[in-house]
């Protein structure tokens, strides 16, 4: 997983694996270690309800509504991802899910 962020936009972009992983009820992590010894981690997992964010001091955890995710797994392969809005107190903040499918299409370029 990749995670990259932007003013007002986080993107998490998944490999197919991953989204296997997710579609079979599995959580995804990303853990960047830091210096001083604790580690950064990064959590999206499926659920039935609308998109969540949540930060805890050292973990980001973001729960996406699995009728979208299954329904954008059948579109495969698409450039185009999902695009959720979260809304807080004081602001929305976007969420860009994305599934990188370029080894499905080099394989089957051959």
């Amino acid at each position: 997983m990749r995670v990259q962020i932007e003013t007002g936009v986080i993107r998490f972009r998944v490999d197919e694996s991953e989204l296997v992983r997710l579609l079979s009820g599995e959580a995804i992590a990303d853990v960047t270690r830091l210096p001083n010894g604790r580690a950064l981690r990064r959590v999206v997992r499926l659920h039935a309800g609308p998109p969540r964010f949540a930060v805890d001091w050292l973990e980001w955890s973001l729960s996406l509504p699995i009728g979208q995710i299954v329904d954008h797994a059948r579109e495969l392969p698409s450039r185009d991802g999902i695009r959720f809005e979260i809304h807080g107190e004081r602001c929305a903040l976007a969420i860009r899910f994305d599934v990188d499918v370029r080894d499905s299409v080099r394989m089957r370029r051959g």
